[in-house]
């Protein structure tokens, strides 16, 4: 009996032809009578565009039988089919007249052609014109917005300007939104003439004014219940302390849950006169979830809680704090905490918010989270921008005690620089030896079997989105466990003690730690040294540029067949033959196609980071999007739609599915377009969210 294998168009004949010739010269008992012609779809096939946009949009086929080709009649000059992937691709002419095309396209298997069409393209010219009513009355300590809503785009980007702009406002040129918080005033003040320019490409410009802001006096802030105000001249009046500090004191002590204690912009010196354990914000209180106790500086003013001294060699102080806050719901946002002889910020409490934090110049971690006696949960720290520790991570989990643990802390769109080195003068081999971007320590493993009976120490902990940069040791060196996942970061430049962009210190006892999307480009050693002996997932990385293999594993034992690596892009790939190994791209091989792959440490801006009007979420977003333009897969890349979708990680249907699109807001899940994920860090088109 005949077996019969169906590759494409192919028929296999494992005994017949060769054997025997049990099939006579007719063809009408072939098992193929006929081609099946392709089926040809797409997501929709109406494109509009405004003047200069770029598109791209897929035409699907399938063809079970052959591989096909396509082609394309009424294409203008500006618009082009790729004949392999069936992606009309192109950018939109500089036009203020609409145009209207329509593209038929048609899809070969060799025997049979399907046209599919007409798709239109059209490109719709609006004039550029923007609206809007400002706000024109407001009180001091509120705050104020307001963005012009673009009613026409005209030709290209828009950009604004603005003129007459209240000292206190911040204005973005992307948007047009004017915003800030004006501080207290003896009386009314106004800013009059303010006018809101936008312009397009071609210089063509809509403008919104010229409008006033009438700023009043605040005379219910300070005064509210709920609301405690510290600083000269308020209700807890440092200068009515023997030290001004006592006045922070006095404000926590009387603190209830739901309270918010407002700092009045300045600076604020622990002098430490002969304390053991020095502090200026000991926050000893506890809010619930429903109310926190929030400390913050007074809306846009700048606080400073400037320590003792880093170098002060006669400071008492061994184990000076800026801040310690052991109370758990506490949210500490917009203060500056630096200059302490130990840490920073010294954190024992639970399911507290940190956010928009400048830390720096502390003789220790710039912020640590540790134990005194019970185990740490649900802490979230969001937009931190942490430098010049001096001997210890910008930002780190240390377990310490009896077994107690630090688990489903979110560590998220922040920053961390130059810790470990020494501002104003050349670095000195061994310093910041242990100087990381973003660290755990390496009690969250060592010992934690044998004595307390668990894996790991430090488990369901999420390193999201940070940027970690010229750090003296390793970007982003942890050592967690179970239900972690380290997600969306940038490490560059790090070195030269350590040297690695991500670093696992320990060989991970656990198997469900995840790396996704993340980005080493340029560090003294490695980009990712990932040490792990039982398993561990690799997706969607990025490593270029470092000096030693780009995205390594090593493991002590044998259970490599439990390592995952997917959709890696790296200058070099270690691993064991074992490992489950799938669409990964070696560039020295050939290249990927990405936007900018020369895109290098000396091609990342990062002078806007000594802004002290800049805002840390703008800090972190502007060096993002750096990296998102020129590592995203260029328009006729072939990494896209060629990635592995792994189930659990990636979104079940695509985002532009025909049938059963993935919306935008969920969050569960990776998102992708195309007929599956691309290769690499970044999916074609993709945007900061």
């Amino acid at each position: 009996m005949c077996n019969f294998t169906f590759v494409k168009v192919t028929i296999l004949m494992s005994c017949c032809a060769v054997l025997s010739g049990c099939l006579s010269s007719s063809t009408t008992n072939d098992p193929i009578s006929s081609n099946t012609a392709p089926s040809v779809s797409s997501s929709t096939n109406s494109i509009i565009l405004a003047p200069v946009e770029s598109f791209s949009h897929a035409i699907n086929a399938i063809d079970l039988e052959d591989v096909v080709t396509f082609s394309a009649d009424n294409l203008p000059s500006w618009v082009s089919i790729d004949p392999v992937t069936g992606v009309i691709s192109g950018t939109a002419p500089n036009t203020t007249t609409d145009i209207n095309e329509h593209v038929t396209v048609y899809v070969s298997d060799g025997v049979n052609t399907v046209s599919y069409g007409p798709v239109s393209i059209q490109v719709i010219y609006t004039a550029l014109s923007i609206a809007g009513t400002p706000p024109e009355n407001i009180e001091a300590y509120q705050f104020y917005s307001f963005t012009p809503e673009v009613l026409g785009q005209g030709v290209g980007t828009v950009s604004f300007t603005v003129i007459n702009k209240p000292d206190w406002a911040i204005f973005d040129s992307e948007t047009g939104r004017l915003s800030g918080t004006p501080p207290q005033v003896p009386s009314n003040q106004y800013h009059n003439n303010i006018r809101i320019t936008a312009a397009d490409a071609n210089g063509i410009t809509s403008a919104i004014g010229d409008f006033s802001i009438a700023v009043a006096p605040s005379l219910i802030r300070c005064e509210a219940t709920e609301i405690r105000c510290i600083g000269p001249g308020q209700e807890y009046d440092t200068n009515a302390f023997a030290i001004e500090k006592q006045a922070f004191g006095a404000a926590i002590g009387d603190a209830v849950p739901g309270d918010i204690l407002k700092i009045k912009g300045g600076t604020y010196v622990d002098h430490a006169t002969g304390l053991a354990y020095s502090r200026i914000l000991n926050v000893t209180k506890s809010g619930t979830a429903d109310n926190p106790i929030i400390i913050e500086a007074f809306d846009g003013e700048r606080v400073h809680l400037h320590g003792a001294g880093v170098d002060d060699s006669t400071l008492i102080a061994q184990n000076q704090q800026v801040v310690r806050v052991e109370g758990d719901y506490v949210h500490l946002r917009n203060l500056e905490i630096s200059n302490s002889h130990r840490w920073g910020v010294f954190i024992t409490g639970s399911h507290g918010l940190y956010e928009n934090l400048s830390v720096h110049n502390n003789s220790d971690a710039n912020i640590i989270v540790t134990n005194e006696g019970r185990n740490i949960t649900g802490n979230i720290f969001r937009y931190i921008e942490s430098y010049h520790s001096r001997n210890n991570a910008g930002l780190i989990l240390a377990p310490w005690g009896a077994g107690y643990t630090i688990t489903h802390q979110l560590v998220e769109r922040s920053i961390a620089y130059n810790n470990g080195f020494h501002p104003g003068r050349a670095h000195q081999p061994g310093e910041g030896s242990n100087s990381d971007g973003f660290g755990t320590f390496k009690t969250c493993h060592d010992n934690a079997l044998a004595l307390y009976g668990i894996t790991n120490r430090c488990k369901n902990n999420i390193f999201r989105e940070n940027i970690s940069w010229h750090n003296a040791d390793d970007g982003i060196d942890l050592i967690v466990g179970d239900g972690s996942q380290v997600v969306g970061n940038i490490s560059f430049d790090n070195g030269p003690e350590g040297n690695r962009g991500f670093k696992i210190l320990r060989a991970e006892l656990d198997t469900d730690v995840t790396y996704l999307g993340n980005i080493a480009i340029n560090n003294m050693w490695s980009g990712f040294d990932l040490r792990n002996d039982q398993g561990i997932k690799v997706y969607h990385n990025l490593s270029l540029h470092n000096v030693r293999e780009g995205l390594g594993v090593m493991t002590l034992n044998t259970n490599f067949e439990l390592v995952k690596f997917y959709n890696n892009i790296s200058s070099m790939i270690f691993h064991d033959a074992v490992a489950d190994f799938q669409k990964n791209w070696e560039t020295s091989l050939t290249s990927p196609q990405l936007n900018n792959i020369d895109f290098d440490k000396d091609a990342v801006d990062t002078s806007f980071v000594a802004s002290l009007t800049l805002s840390n979420r703008d800090k972190w977003r502007q060096i993002y999007q750096q990296f998102i333009d020129a590592y995203s897969p260029s328009v006729t890349s072939p990494l896209i739609d060629e990635g592995s979708l792994v189930v659990g990680v990636h979104c079940s249907t695509a985002d532009d599915d025909p049938v059963s699109p993935m919306h935008s807001s969920v969050l569960s899940c990776r998102h992708w377009r195309g007929t599956a994920p691309d290769i690499g860090v970044f999916e074609y088109g993709t945007q900061i969210q």
